[in-house]
């Protein structure tokens, strides 16, 4: 064990002093320092890989990892044409994602041109800022003008209405397995608060112009796959995606196509001019409702075994001592950024994305096959509750004390203390030792990656800075004030005062997702978190139980306009 970490160790040293193809520039490559440096956030994107809660809260992805989507798996796909996809297009791993882009929709304008099939103008829609429905639905909720009146309520009589084209959902079934690069946070949603930067920034060479611009980034990014023989990308946007680049590739059975039901009137748009105030209002809030409580049954992932990370190539900035900072850091500064990184080394972390891809067990045994995400599960399902309750609900210093000794006195060897005829003084060195490593040690021996080393030094920082607080919140529980009476310090509500803000400033460094959660929502409600289009800024920072009625009109979070652009 100590010779393979001797020479993964090796090995990280050897990556820091190689050069870049630049003879300039010296290569920025991964460090324990930068991982050890950046370890909450290592944490945090391990544990919310490939889960809709943690990638909402955390959604400013900085990681990558070669994914494979097993044979077997049915896939959707939603848009207006009834035969089989053909080249590049999205699918959906959930039905109710795929409905919201089956939906019918206005035919395109008339053109003196020949007629372009419906990829074609799909194409088109693409580059535009009104591609997605799902922004469509948001700009329902708000007029496109400055003026006081009402759009969504004047009379059809005043406009002609084109003819609507159908809605076609189609079912796939994976035949063979798919190896795909995803991309972690919300890398699916359009937005300039920094969901696109891996994407744009860092695998386009930092080309295109954000936001809506999906046709040129989908087909940058699947150049990629072609060129690292991959099959695709998966994203997460309301619900997890794939682009697949190319769907007459062999690889996809078409099981099925339905048509979609007719276009529903809303808002006013029915064909007798009314007022909007109908029945087919509420079936537009419902569709909207029952999309999200789908999006929610997968925010703690997306199960099945339906997609299979490789965590043992995991490639992550966080690695690299880069600058991540964010430009906007007064708003959020928990969101990192790669708009300050230079492109010399930018490109250093595609070459080891690229080498990621290459080197990937695709279902093989030539990786560890660690599950980092399963060592996050432990840790954060031990400490988040007890955490939580010392920081905002405990009112007594024997709570603290009962939780902290809950918590620690696994670790205390007291053998030490009674040899030395001392009860009161453990070898408390040692205890923070094993309470930093218990989750970690079983796995050691499995690390042969530097991308595993990396993680190992990442999530023992983090256990070893949960430790240390915690020992120093026990320290302050022996205190000679904690017994009762008043004493130097202020007597036992400055004990607890003491105790309950050094586990706040832990939970605070921690940042996790967990710590969000809404608790038990009544079954005509959904825990809603903001979730790219949806949402508002009180959604992201405190979600919150909703019903459908609440539902609506929720946006300016994601900072699209009224023109859906980025």
């Amino acid at each position: 064990m100590a010779s393979c970490q001797s020479l993964l160790l090796a090995t990280l040293s050897i990556l820091a002093c190689s050069p870049t193809s630049s003879a300039a520039t010296p290569a920025v490559r991964p460090s324990p320092e930068d991982a050890r440096g950046n370890a909450n956030r290592v944490f945090n994107a391990v544990h919310s890989a490939m889960r809709q809660w943690g990638s909402s809260i955390h959604h400013n992805g900085m990681s990558f990892f070669p994914a494979t989507i097993p044979a077997g798996v049915w896939l959707y796909h939603g848009g207006h044409q009834e035969d089989a996809v053909t080249g590049m297009e999205w699918l959906a791993f959930e039905i109710e994602h795929a409905e919201s882009f089956a939906r019918p929709a206005p035919a395109p304008p008339p053109s003196d041109g020949p007629r372009q099939p419906p990829q074609t103008l799909l194409r088109r829609r693409m580059t535009s800022p009104n591609q997605s429905p799902l922004v469509q639905q948001q700009q329902q909720d708000f007029d496109d003008d400055d003026d006081d009146d009402n759009d969504r309520r004047s009379s059809s009589s005043s406009r002609p209405r084109r003819p609507f084209r159908d809605g076609y959902l189609h079912t796939y079934r994976v035949t063979r397995p798919q190896r795909m690069l995803y991309i972690d946070g919300m890398s699916g949603a359009k937005s300039p608060l920094g969901t696109l930067d891996s994407q744009d920034e860092l695998l386009r060479n930092r080309t295109g112009s954000g936001g809506f611009d999906e046709w040129p980034r989908a087909g940058a990014l699947c150049d990629l796959a072609r060129a690292w023989e991959l099959d695709g990308v998966v994203r997460m946007e309301a619900g997890f995606e794939v682009i697949k680049c190319d769907f007459a590739d062999g690889s996809l059975d078409l099981v099925s196509v339905a048509r979609r039901p007719p276009w529903r009137p809303a808002y006013g748009d029915d064909d007798d001019g009314g007022d909007g105030d109908d029945d087919d209002d509420d079936g537009w809030a419902l569709d909207q409702m029952e999309y999200l409580r789908a999006v929610s049954q997968r925010y703690w992932g997306i199960t099945a075994s339906r997609v299979a990370l490789d965590q043992s190539r995991m490639v992550s900035a966080l690695f690299y001592p880069v600058n991540l900072t964010n430009p906007e850091a007064v708003s959020n500064p928990a969101l990192p950024r790669m708009v300050s990184v230079p492109w010399e080394e930018l490109d250093a972390i595609k070459n080891d994305v690229a080498e990621a891809m290459a080197a990937a067990s695709w279902q093989g045994t030539t990786t560890s096959g660690l599950d980092w995400q399963g060592v996050t599960d432990m840790v954060v399902s031990r400490y988040a509750d007890r955490l939580r309750f010392i920081a905002e609900r405990t009112t007594t210093l024997e709570d603290v004390r009962a939780d902290v000794n809950g918590l620690l006195d696994t670790f205390i060897n007291y053998a030490t203390a009674a040899a030395a005829d001392d009860a009161q003084t453990p070898d408390l060195v040692a205890a923070r030792r094993r309470c930093s490593r218990h989750y970690l040690d079983p796995v050691r021996s499995a690390v042969t990656t530097w991308q595993d080393e990396l993680i190992r030094i990442a999530l023992e920082a983090v256990t070893s800075r949960i430790c240390t607080d915690l020992f120093a919140v026990r320290a302050i529980l022996s205190e000679s004030g904690a017994t009762g009476g008043e004493g130097e310090r202020g007597g036992v509500d400055h004990q607890l005062a003491r105790a309950r803000a050094r586990v706040r400033g832990l939970m605070t460094w921690l940042d996790w997702a967990e710590w969000r959660k809404c608790g038990a929502c009544e079954p005509s409600q959904v825990c809603f978190v903001a979730v790219w289009p949806y949402g508002d800024a009180e959604d992201h920072f405190s979600p919150s139980c909703l019903n459908k009625t609440q539902l609506e009109g929720r946006h300016g979070y994601w900072r699209f306009d009224r023109r859906g652009r980025g």
